[in-house]
């Protein structure tokens, strides 16, 4: 064995060994002993769905619809996410089937040794993903020990490391290794002219494309493999018969998913994202890059760095740097324009992780062509980010940063904060408007009156100067309902609700964190929630006392499937403090 091939396999081997322990320790076992029992979690059900209805069920088509993650079309179920994550994930899947019949373990779907086999799943396709990066950068003359302190870099100092680690049954990782590997098949077809890698990359490209569609960018980033443009119009010319055939094979692994939707509903065509979409005159450029709720250089700072290496690539070939530089161009571009910018619930700006391969590339770059001594320096430079990620990645999985409503005070008020004192403070809602074509049509607008629990004066109190009635709460009263509906047909026939509640607080108790609520819930003549969400009523835990806070929300709320129905927004002032309300003002909106 080279000493080369001695060092790369060392490099893994330390390198497993330690996402594994992070992995068992946080994800495995975490505080309770049972963290394993949220792996498959969010969007990563939908994806897993497919296993679980094949599988474990034998419903596939005939599924509990949730309007969410499974749909109901032509009278069946459809699973509303591409198969390619599940395709990735089921071998393991498969061997975890197999393990559980070899020992009578459990087999429910959501039985610890499936949900620990997506955790390896995505451990392992993040490393074949590290492998195909160095064999690339091999290819392209880099040196191992550049292409290590890259992948390094790009782990440890971004958020792959949250969707390898924390949530490995969304498709991010697995986009990521895909991605990668389609890069390192194409350039290899490009150098050697051999037919296997064509074969090879047109069939990464398909998984590509079965994991996430608008992934298959990635292609406009190939010409970066040539020198110029007529070299690359050469290889085209010159591989014609070879490129059509590259394409029938994407085109054909691509109708796989085709048949999944006949085989789940009878139709080969299926749009199973028709209430959400793109906006290509508004995209959220600088919130996606800067904003403290989710901005990429903000929670991934190891960016910007890679963006550094274009400059380098530009010293050596410029036609090359003007490739990457039109690429993250495009790519931005892509990522900003997507109806809801922040994708939700999630550490940082996810979407880029799927193209960290090119990022990595980019550091690779970076540190093969500068000086020994600056290199060093770059080193020592990125220990910040490092270190910033891995704090910022705990605050994260701790509930200290907020998942999708951080902003700038917010971010300051948690900064290098790792206390159990912070978790769970950071509060409100402040939901975007479902996609709609920014068209929102008002149904419902109201000042809403709490409830009082008695009717004497004493629960009413009209502050000196003013003239507005407030309503106090405290521990006689501690719920108080703002709007209640009950089966109002107005607002049923929508796909999505969204809701915007604005009023004011003043507190009368000396300033500490509250655990008062703003709670809205749906329920059915069942008399079971079937929607409940709840949140700290205050942004923050810092409260000025005897001053008047303005407070605003924004809550998307889910269709009304029925006329029987109860919809609720109350108060709930679990910690019994005592404050005032006033100004409540509530407007209801279809989003179709």
């Amino acid at each position: 064995m080279s000493i080369i091939k001695r060092y790369t396999l060392l490099f893994f081997i330390i390198l497993a060994i330690v996402i594994t322990l992070l992995m068992v320790k946080y994800r495995w076992v975490g505080n309770n002993g049972h963290e394993w029992q949220s792996i498959i979690d969010g969007d990563g059900k939908g994806y897993y769905a497919y296993l679980e209805e094949i599988f474990i069920n034998h419903n596939f088509g005939s599924s509990v619809t949730d309007n969410d993650q499974i749909y109901f079309v032509n009278n069946h179920s459809v699973i509303k996410f591409f198969s390619g994550t599940a395709l990735l994930i089921s071998p393991f899947f498969l061997s975890a089937k197999i393990i559980a019949t070899i020992f009578h373990l459990p087999a429910q779907a959501y039985a610890e040794t499936f949900q620990k086999s997506v955790s390896i799943a995505a451990l392992f396709y993040l490393f074949l993903g590290f492998w195909f990066l160095i064999r690339l950068c091999r290819s392209l003359n880099i040196k191992r020990i550049n292409s290590f302190i890259s992948l390094l870099l790009i782990l440890f100092a971004t958020n792959l490391l949250t969707y390898s680690i924390f949530h490995p049954a969304m498709s991010h990782v697995y986009s990521f290794c895909a991605i990668s590997g389609f890069l390192w098949a194409i350039n290899q077809n490009i150098i050697t002219g051999r037919n296997i890698f064509l074969l090879i990359s047109s069939v990464i490209l398909g998984i590509v494309y079965l994991i996430r569609p608008v992934n298959i960018i990635i292609v406009a980033f190939v010409p970066f493999f040539f020198s110029d443009l007529s070299e690359m119009f050469l290889f085209l010319k010159t591989r014609i018969k070879h490129i059509l055939i590259f394409l029938g094979i994407f085109i054909l692994l691509c109708f796989l998913q085709n048949i999944l939707w006949f085989l789940q509903c009878g139709s080969f065509l299926i749009d199973v994202y028709p209430h959400e979409g793109f906006y290509w005159l508004h995209p959220e450029i600088f919130k996606v890059l800067f904003s403290f709720r989710k901005g990429l250089f903000i929670y991934s700072p190891a960016v910007f760095f890679s963006l550094l290496g274009l400059i380098s690539i530009f010293k050596m070939n410029k036609f090359k740097a003007l490739i990457g530089l039109f690429f993250i161009l495009i790519l931005v571009y892509l990522i900003s324009s997507w109806w809801c910018w922040s994708y939700f619930d999630g550490f940082g700006m996810r979407p880029f992780i799927d193209f960290y391969g090119v990022l990595a590339l980019f550091l690779a770059f970076l540190f093969n062509n500068i000086q020994k001594w600056l290199r060093y320096f770059f080193i020592i430079c990125v220990l910040f980010p490092i270190s910033l990620n891995l704090i910022q990645t705990y605050q994260y999985t701790k509930g200290i940063i907020h998942p999708d409503y951080m902003n700038l005070s917010a971010y300051r008020y948690v900064f290098l904060k790792t206390s159990n004192a912070y978790i769970n403070r950071i509060g409100g809602s402040n939901d975007i408007v479902p996609y709609n074509k920014y068209k929102k049509n008002l149904i419902y607008e109201s000042i809403a009156y709490p409830e009082a629990s008695a009717v004497d004066t004493s629960n009413t109190i009209i502050p000196k100067g003013e003239t507005e009635m407030a309503f106090i709460y405290n521990h006689k009263i501690p719920v108080n309902f703002l709007l209640q509906f009950d089966n109002d047909t107005s607002l049923i026939n929508s796909n999505k609700l969204f809701a915007e509640i604005a009023l004011k607080k003043r507190e009368l108790s000396p300033c500490k964190f509250s655990d008062d609520l703003l709670v809205v819930s749906i329920k059915y003549n069942d008399n079971h929630n079937t929607f409940y969400r709840s949140f700290p009523l205050d942004y923050l835990p810092i409260h000025l006392s005897n001053k008047w806070e303005q407070l605003d929300y924004r809550i998307i709320l889910p269709a009304i499937q029925s006329e029987n129905y109860q919809l609720k927004f109350y108060i709930w002032n679990k910690g019994l403090d005592n404050f005032l309300i006033k100004d409540i003002h509530i407007k209801i909106y279809k989003t179709n």
